[in-house]
C-alpha cells in the first residue's frame, strides 16, 4: 500500500510541476503578443478592443476598419472558418488569457454579444465579477 501512495504522491507533484510550467508558459506567450494576462479587471474598453485587435491581426484578419461596433462575426467576411474554427480559437484564447469560463462568453456554441465592444464589456465584467468573488472568499 505505501507503494501505491508514495506512487500517487509523485504522479501529484509531476501534474502540479506539468501544470505550473503550461501556465508559465501561457503567461510568458500572452504577456509577449498581447501585453495582458490574467488582468481583465483592470483594463479599459479601449484597451481591451486593442487586445482583441492584435489578436485577430496576429492570426491573419485586417482589423483596421474595426471599431467597438463591429459585428462579432465580422471577421468571417474575410475567411470562411471564423466560424468554425477562427471564433472558436479566439474565445479560447479569451478564456486562457483572462481565466474566465467559457460559459461566460458562450452559451450553445453562440458568444452571448453581437459587437466586439459588448464583448470587451462582458469580459472586464466577469473578471471583476470573479475578483470581487475571490476577494470576500478570503
Amino acid at each position: 500500500m505505501k507503494l501505491i501512495d508514495g506512487l500517487i504522491l509523485k504522479y501529484t507533484k509531476f501534474r502540479e510541476k506539468m501544470i505550473a510550467n503550461r501556465n508559465k508558459r501561457w503567461k510568458k506567450y500572452f504577456l509577449s503578443h498581447y501585453g495582458v494576462y490574467h488582468n481583465a479587471d483592470g483594463l479599459t474598453h479601449e484597451k481591451m478592443l486593442g487586445v482583441f485587435w492584435k489578436m485577430l491581426k496576429y492570426h491573419g484578419y485586417y482589423v483596421s476598419t474595426f471599431n467597438g461596433n463591429t459585428n462579432i462575426e465580422e471577421p468571417g467576411k474575410q475567411f470562411f472558418d471564423w466560424e468554425e474554427l477562427g471564433c472558436e480559437g479566439f474565445i479560447t484564447e479569451l478564456t486562457q488569457m483572462f481565466d474566465i469560463s467559457r460559459e461566460d462568453l458562450v452559451k450553445n456554441k453562440r458568444i452571448y454579444v453581437d459587437t466586439f465592444g459588448e464583448l470587451a464589456d462582458l469580459i472586464i465584467k466577469k473578471a471583476k465579477e470573479k475578483k470581487l468573488k475571490q476577494q470576500s472568499d478570503k
